[in-house]
């Protein structure tokens, strides 16, 4: 009976209930220091995904267009996207300080998706279009962003909607790895080594918001 109490108390300590979730949720979720912890995460991932998409794509183009570039870039982006996050976020964390390293590797997250939506979708261009713009001599530059990038759209909002789903995740584990002041990563961590579960779940349904 003791041995079956003391578990019962374990596993209410480790999976708390919904309501005793939500009631944590209540009290923390409009404190001050939980919204700027918030609104420091989603300016982080925000962040890191707006340089990772710009650069993603630019290199797309820059390795769909000039060979020289494509030998040479687009083995180390497919390395980058092969390396696990942990093991990237530890190799930068040697390098970085704690409150930038969260907003890099996001950005290192998204930019090989951007990159093969890119690269991808200037390969699979419609050749009839192509033609149509040689024969209408049209300019390069026009060709580029009056066809090709109009075409692109729907694929790079396609790769936008995947890679940020992918930044949302990769910026909170960075945040549990190097604890940057004032985030969701940090007080996920510092809930767990209290042993205040509640407050993880918690704070894990802001991040699922």
């Amino acid at each position: 009976s003791y041995l079956m109490a003391r578990d019962n108390e374990l596993m209410r300590l480790i999976l708390p209930s919904p309501a005793a979730v939500f009631k944590k949720w209540g009290e923390i979720a409009f404190t001050a220091d939980f919204l700027y912890s918030v609104v420091k995460t989603l300016k982080n991932v925000l962040s890191g995904f707006i340089a990772g998409a710009v650069i993603g794509s630019a290199l797309g183009a820059i390795t769909h267009y000039f060979r020289i570039f494509d030998g040479v870039l687009s083995p180390l982006i497919k390395l980058i996207r092969a390396v696990p996050v942990v093991a990237i976020i530890i190799l930068l964390y040697l390098f970085f300080k704690n409150d930038e390293l969260p907003m890099i590797i996001v950005s290192l997250m998204v930019m090989p998706i951007m990159w093969q939506t890119v690269y991808d979708g200037l390969g699979n261009f419609n050749r009839e279009l192509a033609e149509m713009a040689v024969v209408y001599k049209l300019p390069a530059a026009k060709t580029f962003f009056n066809i090709k990038l109009l075409s692109l759209i729907p694929e790079l909002l396609t790769g936008a909607v995947n890679s940020l789903g992918l930044a949302w995740k990769s910026g909170v584990a960075a945040e549990v790895i190097c604890l940057p002041d004032n985030s969701l990563g940090t007080i996920l961590w510092q809930s767990k080594g209290n042993v205040d579960y509640d407050e993880v779940y918690a704070v894990t349904l802001t991040v699922i918001i």
